[in-house]
C-alpha cells in the first residue's frame, strides 16, 4: 500500500493511548497529490486502529479513517487501506494481500464532493445488480421501468400497486384518505401500506382507515420524515 491521496476528512484528531496509529496525514497546499506540504499543518493521525472489552467481557475492533469522500476512493492506496482495515475489524488479516485484488466491481464515477452534490433521485433498489454504475442513473431506471410497462400491458388483468410520490428534495409528503374504487366498491382498506419513512406518528395505514378527518391531532393522516427528505413516497399493495 502506497501513494495514498484524499481530498477530504477530518484533521486535528487527538491520539489516545490505546491507538494503534497507522497513517500519518499530511496536508497539502493544493488539492493534488504533487501539492506541497502545508508548513502551517504537521502530520496527524488519519487511520488508527484499536481494540476493546465490552461490558458483557466481548471483545471488539474498531478501525477508523478520518477520509473517504467519494473521490477518494478512486485512489488505489486509499482503497486497499480501506479494505485491509476491513478484513482486520471482522477478523479477517490472514486474506490482507498485498496482490489482493482491489478493482471495483461495476463502473464507478463518483460525483464531487461538495454542497447538495448529490445525485437526485437514486433508491437503494437501484443498485441491486452488484455490477451496475455508481452512481445509479435516475432516469435510465425509470426508462427501463417504463419499458417493462409496455410490455406486460398485454398481459395485465388489473393494477396491483397504487404510488403516491414528490419527486423533489427536502419534502414531506402528508395524506389524509387515499381510495381505490373498483365495482363501485373502496378496495383499499385491504391492502398493506408502506411509506418511505414515518414522523410525528403518522404510519401508512392512516390512509386507508376510513379516518377522512383534517385535523391530524384525530389520527387520520399519514406523514413522513418530518426533517424533510428526498422523493419521499407512500404506496399501496392490493395483492395479486
Amino acid at each position: 500500500m502506497n501513494k495514498v491521496h484524499v481530498q477530504a476528512g477530518g484533521y486535528n484528531a487527538e491520539p489516545q493511548a490505546d491507538w494503534n496509529i497507522l497513517t500519518m496525514a499530511q496536508p497539502l497546499m493544493s488539492m493534488k497529490p504533487d501539492g506541497k506540504d502545508d508548513p502551517q499543518k504537521p502530520p496527524k493521525a488519519s487511520e488508527w486502529t484499536r481494540e476493546y472489552t465490552g461490558k458483557n467481557g466481548n471483545k471488539g475492533r474498531v478501525f477508523t479513517s478520518l477520509y473517504g469522500a467519494s473521490q477518494d476512493l478512486l485512489n488505489p492506496g486509499y482503497r486497499r487501506l480501506i479494505l485491509n482495515g476491513i478484513y482486520w475489524t471482522v477478523g479477517l488479516e490472514n486474506e490482507i494481500k498485498a496482490d489482493s485484488k482491489i478493482d471495483f466491481v461495476g463502473p464507478y464515477n463518483p460525483t464531487k464532493f461538495e454542497n447538495r452534490g448529490e445525485v437526485k433521485g437514486v433508491k437503494p433498489v437501484m443498485y441491486a445488480d452488484l455490477n451496475g454504475p455508481i452512481p445509479a442513473d435516475p432516469k435510465a431506471v425509470v426508462q427501463k421501468v417504463q419499458s417493462v410497462t409496455a410490455k406486460n400491458q398485454n398481459i395485465r388483468k388489473g393494477a396491483r400497486y397504487v404510488r403516491v410520490e414528490i419527486a423533489d428534495d427536502n419534502r414531506i409528503l402528508t395524506l389524509n384518505e387515499v381510495e381505490v374504487i373498483s365495482g363501485g366498491k373502496n378496495i383499499a382498506p385491504k391492502g398493506k401500506a408502506t411509506q418511505s419513512s414515518t414522523g410525528a406518528g403518522g404510519v401508512a395505514s392512516r390512509a386507508i382507515d376510513g379516518n377522512k378527518d383534517t385535523d391530524y391531532n384525530k389520527g387520520g393522516q399519514t406523514h413522513t420524515d418530518g426533517f424533510g427528505s428526498i422523493n419521499p413516497w407512500w404506496e399501496l399493495d392490493l395483492g395479486r
